[in-house]
Order: C-alpha cells, then sequence, then structure tokens
C-alpha cells in the first residue's frame, strides 16, 4: 500500500510515490510515530531505489484511538490522507510490494500482533 501525489521533497525535486516504511507505537504512553518514505515514483520503488525522503509523523495521542481495533497499517495511511496537508487528495496504490500488511493492536495482552516477537513489534 502507498499513496501516490506529487510533492516537493526538501530537496527542491518532486516525489510522487510515499509509503509507510516504520510504525513505532508506546503502549504506555499512547504514542504513536509513523516513518513515511518519498520516492520519485513508483517505478523508482519497485526497482528498490533508496527513498529520496524520509520523515517521521508524530500521531496525536487523541488519535490513539483511531489506531485500535484496527489494521494498523490502514489505520496509519487512513490517519495521513485525513491529516496531513498534502495528502488529502492522495490516490491509494495497493502495490504488491508492500511488508507492513495486517499489523493490529492487542490491548488485551498488551503488545502488537505483527507475526514477530514483542521485542520486533513494539519500540517502546
Amino acid at each position: 500500500m502507498a499513496l501516490i501525489k506529487s510533492l516537493d521533497s526538501n530537496f527542491g525535486v518532486p516525489v510522487a510515490y510515499h509509503r509507510v516504511t516504520a510504525i513505532n507505537i508506546n503502549l504506555k504512553t499512547k504514542a504513536i510515530v509513523l516513518c513515511v518514505s518519498s520516492y520519485i515514483s513508483k517505478e523508482a520503488r519497485a526497482n528498490n531505489s533508496i527513498p529520496l525522503e524520509e520523515i517521521d509523523i508524530e500521531v496525536p495521542i487523541q488519535d490513539f484511538n483511531l489506531f485500535k481495533h484496527a489494521d494498523v497499517t490502514q489505520a496509519a495511511y487512513d490517519w495521513l490522507v485525513e491529516n496531513v496537508v498534502g495528502f488529502e487528495d492522495a490516490e491509494d496504490c495497493f502495490d504488491s510490494f508492500s511488508d507492513l500488511q495486517g499489523i493490529t493492536i492487542n490491548e488485551n495482552e498488551e503488545h502488537i500482533d505483527g507475526g514477530g516477537t514483542d521485542e520486533e513489534n513494539l519500540q517502546e
């Protein structure tokens, strides 16, 4: 999954393909940080190019509940479109080379279920 939208990078070069490459969730403090990697194009990503830009975006604590009981990756993209200037009219791209799918927060066991160990899935 990714977002398609031409935006200006901090380097003055337009980037058009944006994907969430990391989601850090601290269940104790309810802090969420999304790492968004931006590429010149979808083709650049498909060719395993290095992203031109990577930005960490902090989700406000009051939005923590938007990520509960949901696919965390889908919630991250939905949050970006609804809250980050520039992404409001971005096109969804459901590509086959995304690697952050199907991750959910399991609040009963207080860990993130992403298929790995708690240490791999939860960074505090």
